[in-house]
This record gives structure tokens, C-alpha cells and sequence, in this order.
């Protein structure tokens, strides 16, 4: 059978002969054409965004050394491309809500109050009746999961206890992770390890991208690394608990570990790392060891520059050693620096109870598909209000990042209008003028 034998017709599914759906026998748009062009125009916009938000986080990483180096212009401008992707988002939603917003044939007293308080902010009362549209349903989301979430974050804080009391074994069926710029790296007896998924996409494309800056572009490695017979995780307290017993009995050791936080003081890049160890010194020279002392060693466990560090480093993995434990949990990628990894590891004692499974280049490709991957877990985490952290309801996590956005967008409004008290710019078309 001949091939022109057959009509073909390519369209939109349900689609007539005869019914333009899209538009007008003059080419003018119809209702359904202004509304699928106004979603196609949102959706290119937020393409755009997040295009530009990549080329600001590479800029960001440049000036920065991987925010090693604070850079408030670095630091205003990354943030204010990250605002304008969720501005964008925001005005997608917006569109494909509009026509539900704008036709409701009833509407409750409070609804009616949300779009009085939100014309008052000087938005148009379609810019309001859209928002109002959205909080209120954003409304009957938390109202569903306030029992969910309440039920989360006391199992959060309960677990976060636990954690904090309660050492771990850590099964040989575990790989850990280690990245490095050495080819032929083998286990030490100390070394820094991840084991979780997102933790391993962190360090494989954070981490590598900062080893790649300061190395002026040398290969990165990756080292997986097996446990024999499984390794004994100290939990803080028991750490803690270790330190004081040793800085009791070890007047020598005591003095090296006064000097050392005295000396570790403005050698950090974080203001709040360098007021821990401020606030460790203290501590010690008062007689107390407690568990800000052990945080501030722990986050100094890479610093081996210091007269004493090789003596203070080596006293509490030894002590540790000497009760059986053969890592602990890696403070400051945890709390401080900015990671938030879930579960980063220091092996101590890695030559007796790990060996090498596999080693292997990472690529650029995959080291920046993985950054990407880290950045929006700390982005969401540093976002993310703690009532939620630790996988409470998505409906609480979602308004807690999104009202987070809706506030800065208010300040930048109310910024605005003070310098230009006489604007007759709406809300959305000053928000529109200060992300183009």
C-alpha cells in the first residue's frame, strides 16, 4: 500500500475540524490562547532564572574560593538571583491559579479581609485576590498537617537527643567516602569520611570543587573505602566524657589544649566558629570541661599548623582508642561550616578497622551535577523552619521556604516605596523592575 494512501493529522488531543481553540481567525488569541501563552511566558521566565541563578553560584564560588572568603557584593548578588528565581516561580503559579482566583462566585468574610490587608500592601485587587487565593489554601494544607508536624518535630528533637547520647555501631556492609587529590591515597590512621547519599553528593561536587580551587585545578579522587568487622561511632556525649576524664588526669595535656583554643581563635572564616572557640577558652581556664570544649576541638581536628595540634590531636584519638571507639562525628560540616551534612565521619583509627574497596577520577561533569545537588540541600535546609527539619510534612516545609520568600519580597516593597513615596508602581511591578 502506497504511503500517501494515508491522512495524517498532527494536534491537540480532542481537538475538532473547524474549532480553533487557540485563535481567532485573525490570529488574535482567544481566552484559552491568552492563558496558555501567559503560563508559556511564566514558564520561560523561571527557565531564565535558574539559568542565571547557575551563572551567579559560579560566580559566587570564584570570588569566594567556595565560600571560604566573605564577599558581601558576591554574597548580595547570589542572593538576590536565588530571589529572583522565586519571584519567578511565584508569578508561574500565580498564572495557572488566575482564573480560579478571579471567578469564585462566594467569598468568606476572612477571604475578603486577606485581599483587604494585601491591597493595603499596594497590590491591584487582581494581585490580591490571587494571593488571598493562595493563602488560604495554603491555610487548609498546614491546618491537615499541624498534627503531623507537631508529631515530627517532637520525634526530632527526641532522636537529636538520642544521637547526642548514644554511641553507634557502624556495620562492615558500610562504604565509606573520601575525597581527595591524591591518586594512590590509602587509609590512615585519621581521616575524613561520608557515608549517606547526599552527604557523598556533597563532598563528591562541594568538597571536589573547593580541593579543584585551591589546587589551581588538579584531579579529584574518590576513595571508597570498606570496614572490617564495623567501627565503634563515640556519640558527643561520650566523647565529652572521654576529654574530661583525660584533661583531669593529663595535667600536660590540659595545658596543650588550653593553648591550642587560645591560639585557634580568628583562624576560622565563620564568626560563629571563632566565638565557640573564644567561649571553649574560657571554659577550660575555669576548671570546666564540657561539651562546647569538645565541639571546639572537634572542629579544629583539621587544623595542624598549630605548635600543639599534633599532641592535643593525638592525645584524644588515643584516648578514645582506649575505650573502644574508632570514630566520631565530624562537628563541623554537621553544624558549622555550612554543609549540613546528616552524618560526616572522623576515622581515627582507620589503619586496624578499614581497608581501600575502589579509587577512581571524578570528572567535571560529575562534580558540578553534584554541586548543584549539595547547594539546594543546604539551601533548603538553611531555609527549612526547624519545626520541619528532619523530614516533617512537606505542606510545613514548603510555607515555611516559600513564606520566608513572600517576607523578603515585603521588605524589598516597603524599600522601595520609602524611597519613592510617590510610586504608583503595584506590589508585583516593583518586584518585577527590581529582579529584571
Amino acid at each position: 500500500m502506497d504511503r500517501y494512501d494515508y491522512l495524517y493529522h498532527h494536534g491537540i488531543l480532542g481537538q475538532k475540524w473547524g474549532v480553533r481553540r487557540f485563535q481567532n481567525k485573525d490570529g488574535t488569541l482567544t481566552t484559552a490562547g491568552k492563558k496558555r501563552y501567559d503560563i508559556d511566558e511564566a514558564k520561560q521566565q523561571v527557565k531564565n532564572a535558574k539559568k542565571e541563578y547557575r551563572e551567579e553560584v559560579r560566580r559566587y564560588n570564584k570570588k569566594t574560593h567556595n565560600g571560604l572568603i566573605y564577599d558581601k557584593e558576591a554574597s548580595d548578588a547570589l542572593a538576590k538571583s536565588k530571589g529572583k528565581v522565586g519571584w519567578a516561580k511565584e508569578k508561574l503559579e500565580n498564572e495557572k491559579i488566575k482564573d480560579r482566583a478571579l471567578n469564585e462566585e462566594r467569598v468568606s468574610a476572612h477571604r475578603q479581609k486577606l485581599i483587604d490587608g494585601y491591597i493595603n500592601k499596594g497590590m491591584t485587587e487582581k494581585e490580591a485576590q490571587i494571593a488571598a487565593h493562595k493563602r488560604a489554601r495554603t491555610e487548609k494544607i498546614l491546618a491537615a498537617t499541624a498534627a503531623v508536624a507537631v508529631t515530627v518535630a517532637t520525634a526530632y528533637v527526641v532522636k537529636n537527643q538520642i544521637a547526642k547520647r548514644v554511641d553507634k555501631l557502624i556495620p562492615p556492609s558500610t562504604l565509606l567516602q573520601n575525597i581527595s587529590t591524591n591518586d594512590n591515597k590509602g587509609v590512615q590512621d585519621a581521616f575524613y569520611a561520608s557515608m549517606t547519599k547526599m552527604d557523598n553528593a556533597k563532598y563528591r561536587g562541594m568538597y571536589a570543587t573547593q580541593l579543584k580551587n585551591q589546587t589551581g585545578g588538579s584531579k579529584v579522587f574518590e576513595t571508597k573505602i570498606g570496614i572490617k568487622g564495623g567501627l565503634k561511632l563515640a556519640s558527643e556525649k561520650s566523647a565529652t566524657d572521654v576529654l574530661t576524664d583525660l584533661v583531669n588526669k593529663d595535667k600536660n595535656y590540659a595545658k596543650d589544649l588550653s593553648d591550642y583554643l587560645r591560639d585557634s581563635e580568628g583562624r576560622y572564616p565563620l564568626r560563629k566558629q571563632n566565638a565557640l572557640m573564644r567561649k571553649a577558652a574560657i571554659n577550660l581556664k575555669k576548671g570546666k570541661v564540657d561539651s562546647t570544649v569538645y565541639k571546639a576541638l572537634n572542629i579544629s581536628l583539621t587544623d595542624h599548623t598549630l605548635p600543639t595540634s599534633a599532641k592535643v590531636h593525638k592525645g584524644l584519638y588515643d584516648a578514645l582508642k582506649a575505650k573502644g571507639y574508632d570514630a566520631i562525628s565530624d562537628i563541623n560540616d554537621k553544624k558549622f561550616s555550612g554543609y549540613h551534612a546528616s552524618n560526616p565521619l572522623i576515622v581515627f583509627n582507620g589503619a586496624a578497622k578499614t581497608f581501600v574497596n575502589s579509587r577512581r577520577e571524578v570528572g567535571e561533569k560529575e562534580i558540578a551535577k553534584n554541586f548543584a545537588k549539595g547547594l539546594g540541600d543546604m539551601y533548603v535546609k538553611q531555609l527549612a523552619p526547624s519545626i520541619a527539619v528532619g523530614a516533617a510534612s512537606l505542606g510545613v516545609v514548603k510555607y515555611g521556604s516559600s513564606a520566608l520568600g513572600r517576607r523578603r519580597r515585603d521588605q524589598i516593597v516597603d524599600q522601595y516605596k520609602k524611597e519613592h513615596p510617590d510610586t504608583k508602581l503595584s506590589y508585583n511591578e516593583i518586584l518585577d523592575n527590581y529582579y529584571k
